[in-house]
C-alpha cells in the first residue's frame, strides 16, 4: 500500500513552510528546526542499507547473526570484557564505518580525512 505524502515529502514540506533564514531569534531557531528536519530526511534515506552493513561486520566480529541492537550491546560488552581486542583490525574498522556513517547522517559537510 502506498502512503501519501512519505515522511521524505512531509519533511520537505516542513522545511520549505519554514522559511528563509533571518538573522532573528525566529531566524535562528528556524535554521535549527531546518537542521533537524534535514538530519531526519537524511537518517530515512541512508540509515537502513548502513544499518545492514554495520549489522553484517558485527555478525562478523562476533561470529554469528543477529538484530543490529542485539548485536551492537553485546559487542559492547565482548569489548568491556575483553573479549575482543581494542585493537582488532575488524572492531577499529567497524568503529570508523560507524563514525563515517554517522557524520554522514549528522554532518553531511564536515570535511574528514579519515581513512579506512
Amino acid at each position: 500500500m502506498r502512503r501519501d505524502p512519505t515522511a521524505a515529502e512531509l519533511l520537505e514540506a516542513v522545511s520549505g513552510w519554514l522559511g528563509e533564514d533571518d538573522a532573528t531569534a525566529g531566524g535562528f531557531h528556524r535554521r535549527v528546526a531546518r537542521n533537524v528536519i534535514d538530519i531526519v530526511h537524511r537518517e530515512l534515506a541512508l540509515w537502513p542499507a548502513m544499518e545492514a552493513e554495520a549489522t553484517q561486520r558485527m555478525a562478523a566480529l562476533l561470529g554469528h547473526e543477529g538484530a543490529f541492537v542485539d548485536l551492537e550491546a553485546e559487542l559492547g560488552e565482548a569489548i568491556r570484557a575483553g573479549r575482543i581486542a581494542q585493537d582488532d583490525p575488524g572492531l577499529r574498522d567497524h568503529l570508523k564505518r560507524s563514525a563515517l556513517d554517522a557524520l554522514v547522517i549528522d554532518q553531511p559537510r564536515y570535511v574528514h580525512e579519515l581513512t579506512l
